[in-house]
């Protein structure tokens, strides 16, 4: 999704906290490679995305101590 989210074909989460970026995710260049660093800033924004998804769902947060 547009938070990196891995999804499964029916739109939900595949596993809780999974996230693809760059090439792993989808290419933006399919079949074809202009340079390398083309697609290495693809993979840091979906990589900065995926980041403050995890931020703000609190993924890999301690538990809280009760």
């Amino acid at each position: 999704d547009a938070d990196a989210r891995v999804l499964n074909g029916a739109g939900e989460p595949v596993v809780a906290g999974l996230f693809a970026v760059g090439g792993t995710a989808a290419s933006l260049f399919p079949r074809t490679g202009p340079a390398s660093g083309a697609a290495l800033g693809s993979a840091l924004v979906d990589a900065h995305r995926a980041v403050l998804t995890i931020a703000d769902d609190g993924v890999g947060d301690p538990p809280a101590k009760g």
